[in-house]
């Protein structure tokens, strides 16, 4: 048994709980307040009111507190949190859609970089160089060869070398 149960056995349950809950000791934090829940009827309208306006100045607040029978500071802090889930959810699907396109893209890029890596020159039939790493340079030069030899194949077919 607890020394300290003992010393308040004489105290009613509804004592001990005030006096745990900070009565006369001023260096305790203040009692919380109980979680409420608000009714459908309450959620259905303030939702239906955030349909029209998301953002109610403070008389339409009053207004809604009254008709609704809330605090103007409750109907306030349920529309910042709807907001926040609103924004939360818009940001959510906006993210979704792109991943998938940026899924899309890998997978576009991926079939890319396999087509490359089994192209064939059209001029020679061999494998086609990756010419990532090429210089300015020697990609003029590339060019220039390809220009050449595509000459030269014309002028073999035209007869000219016969």
């Amino acid at each position: 048994m607890d020394g300290r149960q003992g010393e308040n056995s004489n105290m009613s349950e509804d004592e001990e709980i005030n006096n745990k809950s900070g009565g006369e000791d001023a260096n305790q934090l203040p009692k919380r307040k109980k979680y409420h829940r608000h009714t459908q009827q309450q959620i259905e309208a303030m939702e239906a009111y955030f349909k029209e306006c998301p953002h109610p100045n403070t008389m339409q607040r009053n207004e809604l507190g009254q008709r609704l029978g809330m605090d103007p500071l409750q109907i306030k802090f349920w529309f910042q949190n709807k907001r926040t889930q609103m924004k939360s959810k818009h940001e959510r699907r906006e993210n979704k859609q792109l991943r998938d396109e940026n899924k899309k893209l890998r997978e576009e890029n991926m079939r890319f970089r396999e087509a490359l890596s089994n192209a064939y020159c059209p001029n020679c039939g061999r494998m086609a160089a990756i010419t990532d790493n090429l210089t300015p340079d020697e990609r003029q030069l590339r060019m220039e060869n390809a220009r050449l030899r595509e000459e030269v194949l014309s002028l073999f077919q035209n007869n000219f070398f016969l």
